[in-house]
């Protein structure tokens, strides 16, 4: 029975002493008394299943230079609530964390190139997370089953999502894909019940069978001026009775008569401004924190929801509270004399 473990940062190999870069599989699997552990600045990777069922552990800090994480490293710490990732960490492994169940947030690092299949499956107490720039994959069931997570955002960048990739995210209202993504796999938004609005990029070019499948959509937004390859069941038939499909005007008749999109009822050209997903701006012009916007003299202060429709605006003001608005990530534009600043926030 292991309470508490530090690793050294170096080990006596005939008489020489070298230091340790790697956790070895399964090392602390089934420690199930271990609730503080102490890691070692150099560590490369920790392996496969190393603190996997180490259900006391609360919380861990990663050293810098953490390139990997492995498959199961972290598998079933149903106590675990916090972790800190190190920038430098390129890839989570299958199953890393899948059934952390007190775990509510993490903050992934940038340089993060891939999220592995099941990598947070299961993590039922999660509520938001912020994807880094750079992310390239998310892996097949990467958050199956995350019921808390109410809100997530996804990069520019991003090249592939795995089938099922948000399957049964009940919580989850709105999603905006990003800009560069040509694919969308089966099943990635399935029984995310909760799920209201979509954004659809322009470079959008097929979505799967049965991507939405049991989302009760009311806003789908369409920026392709090609209506992207669907489905008869790619959407539910709800979202093709009561939601309202907004596009580029000028497509709007190819989306009538496109195979799939042809089902929706109700077609518009009308698309939120364009572009709110990305941050480029002057960032002297006012700060975020603790769910308030402050300026630094009386501007304009406009919050948008991650679909893109506008909840919050004031004039020649100096601070904005979101205080008011449900969890999720929304964009906040400040216009002062001229100059612009764009902040992208989870509140």
């Amino acid at each position: 029975s292991i309470a508490a473990a530090v690793v050294p940062a170096t080990v006596n190999i005939n008489g020489k002493d070298c230091p340790v870069t790697a956790i070895g599989s399964t090392v602390f699997s089934g420690c199930t008394s271990l609730a503080s552990i102490a890691l070692p600045e150099g560590l490369q990777s920790i392996g496969d299943y190393a603190f996997s069922n180490c259900w006391s552990l609360q919380s861990i800090a990663l050293p810098q230079g953490l390139q990997t994480i492995g498959n199961g490293a972290f598998n079933s710490c149903t106590s675990l609530q916090s972790i800190t990732l190190p920038q430098g960490l390129e890839t989570i492994g299958s199953y890393a964390f899948y059934g952390c169940t007190a775990l509510a947030s993490i903050d992934l690092p940038e340089g993060l190139e891939t999220i592995g299949s099941y990598a947070f499956s299961e993590c039922t107490s999660l509520e938001s997370i912020a994807l880094p720039e750079g992310l390239e994959t998310i892996g097949s069931y990467a958050f199956y089953g995350c019921t808390a997570l109410a809100s997530i955002d996804l990069p520019e960048g991003l090249q592939s999502i795995g089938d099922y990739a948000f399957f049964n995210c009940w919580s989850l209202q709105s999603i905006a894909l990003p800009e560069g993504l040509q694919t969308i796999n089966g099943g990635t938004f399935a029984a995310c019940t909760a799920l209201q609005s979509v954004d659809l990029p322009s470079t959008m070019l097929e979505i799967a069978s049965g991507v939405f499948e049991d989302a009760d959509l009311r806003d789908v937004y369409s920026r392709a001026v090609a209506p992207p390859s669907i489905y008869d069941d790619t959407f539910s038939q709800s979202t093709y009775r009561l939601a309202t499909l907004h596009v580029p005007a000028e497509a709007v008749e190819d989306y009538r008569s496109a195979t799939g999109w042809v089902l929706f009822d109700h077609i518009e050209s009308e698309l939120p401004p364009s572009g709110i997903g990305s941050v480029a701006a002057d960032a002297s012009l006012a700060t975020y924190a603790d769910g308030t916007v402050t300026t630094t003299s009386p501007a304009g202060i406009t919050v948008y929801a991650q679909s893109g429709a506008k909840v919050l605006h004031a004039e020649a003001a100096t601070s904005l509270s979101l205080a008011g608005l449900p969890r999720g990530i929304y964009i906040i534009n400040v216009e002062m004399d001229g100059q612009q600043q764009v902040m992208k926030v989870i509140h």
